[in-house]
């Protein structure tokens, strides 16, 4: 294929129509496929590059088709699950590989689930925009440029160095040629991926699949390996709206819908530990209902569960109807998910039931995938543990194992039905990749990491089966297992481990929102001063998590009721479109300050910051897609309205007279 150094466009209606042709038989050509589409060796020899047939069907806004190339030895199928998207500039595929015949298969290695080969011109720079991912550092998800070329930088790689697939870099990338082409792209796996760079001079190489593969299949045996999809844009598009057309793309295809058909949102979460006297966390949730706090989750985080043994010693005598508000929760004990009887003598039910009296669901944390290695289930199922070579205590249960994740199933379906549980919260809390190493059979590198990650959605999607309009809480360790399959199929409520300055939080929602449109996170028990609308507004967008207040709730009510209206009044827009006013959001001298805007542009809101350390006190704002000719209804941030013109909306200034100050104005036309 000849080598082009003109604009490079991906057109999605070419594509359709070269599968089109194909899936018909009155095609053969799928060069615009073999641009990017998956690789592999089998035996030695490249697959992926000679389909032999495609299924095409249809459903509202996408295409679907189901390509299928056999070995040349009619033991291995792969087969290619390819979707266009025709409401979206959209593509994305998920790839399998099995084991048709009779006998073993030869080496399937290197497995690229993209495989792409973009032509360059030999001077060309390709902009590389990524985002680090979390390690409970205050700047997790900072992003990162880099410029590559076949002189500066003509090689780089993003990689996990853990089992959890966002912990060192966010799996979700810009690609742009200045003038030629820009590509977002994301990874489907919630394990441990690779994705390497290369510049040449002549073409861009990108290659991505999981971290090692070279494995041979039994007969009867099928795994899948990373999905990916990739959005094109114009290559002059203005980078807020590339990422409101990636954000719209997530909430409509890879994010929880309920039964019927709505997104489910982040919710306005209280938190307490799981090690409670359950009549502090009743006389707490009647407090809730008496005071009319907008609370929509009661959410019971570890400590609930194992032998029978005390409360936890409250750290602080400061409670309210007896419940301490910075009671933590303990973790000793994971594997054993009875419940703790000396604290809770009539289960959990009770506070579910109490829950949904004050309009709450009830959310309960588990960490099902690790087990103590002393434990009943531990002693009882070893077959279905993995060993850890790292921390000898701890083990893995074994999702790639049906039995395993029946365990874990049944488990959670015994909450679920004897104490009303409605959502359920994951957590994850160590680096399994050494156990998956180790776990590997000889000439089976990479299969213990994907029929676990496998064993992982399916149990996942099975717990959503039982509470379809709830979504899963996705946490480990803070943000460390987001990727688009996990986000299909949950929300991180707990985006970022460690206590985190306000600056902090403004950081992690501005960045990690422009990929994760439904996020959330909470204080960590750090204290919060009544009446700290900057300190609760920088966590938002998305609503919040409050724990371990109750004090400071029977303070000041009132506060609490008004700062939780706004934060609910905010969330519908933050899940739009969402545009940055204020630059280099890390550097606290600077203004922070974004826009929330409705799609059809009638309704919108703007949060501001002054920071502590920000000198100046005026803050002037460009505000986008402002009709300029209409009026518009203007909430100040103190809940007084005036009428305003779009022009005067649209060049906006703030007045912050203290340091440490936020704004929150919304705004409607008239």
């Amino acid at each position: 294929m000849e080598i082009m150094t003109e604009r490079i466009t991906f057109h999605c209606d070419r594509l359709a129509g070269e599968l089109r042709d194909f899936a018909s038989g009155t095609g053969r050509s799928l060069e615009n496929l073999y641009c990017f589409s998956p690789t592999f060796r089998y035996g030695g020899r490249l697959m992926g590059r000679n389909f032999e047939a495609a299924v095409h069907r249809t459903e509202p806004g996408r295409e679907l088709f189901e390509l299928t190339e056999t070995s040349p030895d009619q033991v291995i199928r792969y087969t290619l699950k390819f979707i266009v998207y025709r409401d979206f500039p959209a593509v994305e595929w998920l790839p399998f590989v099995e084991n048709i015949g009779e006998r073993d298969s030869f080496q399937i290695s290197d497995f690229q689930s993209l495989d792409a080969a973009v032509p360059v011109a030999p001077v060309e720079c390709i902009r590389l925009q990524r985002h680090f991912g979390s390690r409970a550092r205050q700047d997790d998800y900072m992003p990162e440029e880099l410029m590559l070329s076949s002189r500066i930088r003509p090689e780089t790689v993003m990689e996990c160095t853990e089992g959890r697939s966002s912990a060192d870099f966010l799996p979700f990338f810009n690609l742009r040629s200045d003038g030629k082409w820009f590509y977002q792209c994301a990874i489907g796996w919630s394990g441990a991926w690779k994705c390497s760079f290369a510049m040449d001079g002549k073409q861009l190489t990108v290659r991505c699949g999981l971290r090692k593969t070279d494995f041979h299949l039994h007969p009867g045996e099928k795994v899948r390996q990373a999905s990916f999809f990739l959005l094109e844009h114009d290559p002059e598009c203005d980078s807020d709206d590339a990422q409101n057309v990636f954000r719209r793309f997530m909430l409509t295809y890879h994010s929880p819908h309920d039964t019927r058909g709505e997104i489910i949102p982040a919710p306005l979460n209280f938190a307490c530990g799981g090690n409670i006297p359950g009549t502090m966390l009743t006389e707490m949730m009647d407090f809730i209902g008496r005071e009319k706090l907008p609370f929509e989750l009661l959410w019971m985080d570890a400590g609930w569960f194992g032998e029978d043994r005390d409360p936890y010693p409250i750290r602080s005598p400061r409670s309210v109807g007896g419940m301490a508000n910075d009671t933590l929760g303990r973790w000793e004990g994971v594997g054993n998910w009875r419940v703790n009887r000396r604290v809770h003598p009539d289960g959990l039910k009770p506070y579910a039931e109490s829950a949904a009296r004050n309009g709450m669901k009830f959310m309960l944390w588990f960490e099902i995938e690790r087990v103590t290695k002393d434990k009943p289930f531990a002693l009882e199922h070893p077959e279905l543990l993995l060993p850890n070579p790292v921390r000898e205590d701890y083990l893995l249960l074994n999702l790639g194992l049906p039995e395993a994740r029946k365990w874990a199933l049944d488990t959670i379906k015994a909450r679920i039905r004897e104490d009303g549980v409605s959502v359920v919260r994951f957590d994850f809390n160590f680096n399994v990749l050494p156990i998956w190493d180790q776990a590997d059979e000889p000439g089976r590198i990479g299969l213990t990491e994907t029929r676990y990650i496998m064993g992982l959605y399916e149990l996942w999607d099975e717990v959503r089966k039982l509470l379809p309009d709830s979504a899963i809480d996705n946490c480990a360790s803070g943000g460390r297992r987001i990727d688009f399959e996990t986000l299909t199929r949950s929300i991180p409520l707990w985006r970022v481990d460690g206590r985190q300055t306000p600056e902090s939080h403004q950081l992690q929602v501005s960045e990690l929102s422009k990929w994760v449109p439904i996020n959330s996170a909470g204080l960590c028990g750090s204290p919060m001063p009544v009446g700290s609308d900057y300190t609760v507004l920088s966590l938002c967008g998305n609503p919040l998590q409050l724990s371990y207040f109750t004090d400071q709730m029977a303070e000041d009510p009132e506060w609490f009721r008004q700062i939780g209206a706004r934060v609910l009044k905010m969330r519908p827009l933050f899940m739009q479109e969402l545009y940055h006013l204020t630059d280099q959001v890390w550097n606290t001298r600077r203004f922070h300050a974004f826009q929330c805007l409705s799609r059809d542009r009638s309704s919108g809101c703007v949060l501001a910051f002054r920071r502590p350390d920000t000198p100046g006190t005026a803050l002037a704002l460009t505000l986008r897609n402002i009709d300029r000719g209409q009026k518009y209804e203007l909430t100040l941030n103190d809940g007084s309205k005036k009428d305003i013109s779009g022009a005067e909306l649209e060049h906006l200034t703030l007045d912050f007279p203290e340091p440490g100050s936020v704004q929150l104005l919304f705004f409607q036309k008239k």
